[in-house]
């Protein structure tokens, strides 16, 4: 599991910087909350309270870019919860 502080910039006409976020990861998911699959490195889960589902997010610790389609019990406030994947 990841676990550690990150700095979530909204990618948009103008960034936002959303400030530091804890990032975890999960594994198991056949559908999001968004109704897509999700697809590892790329589907984020948030709390749609504080990110908008749809909105794409960089990573800069992680280099990436992802996509906030999922939410999850455990994710509130500022906490991305990165899809990677089946083992």
């Amino acid at each position: 599991m990841i676990s550690s502080l990150i700095i979530a910039t909204m990618l948009s006409v103008m960034p936002v910087d959303l400030g530091t976020f804890e990032i975890t990861a999960y594994a198991e998911d056949e559908i999001t909350a968004t109704g897509t699959i999700p697809r590892e490195y790329v589907t984020v889960a948030v709390d749609p309270n504080v990110i908008p589902y749809g909105s794409e997010l960089y990573i800069a610790d992680l280099d990436l870019v992802v996509k906030a389609e999922d939410c999850g019990g455990a994710v509130q406030g500022k906490v991305i919860d990165l899809f990677v994947g089946g083992t």
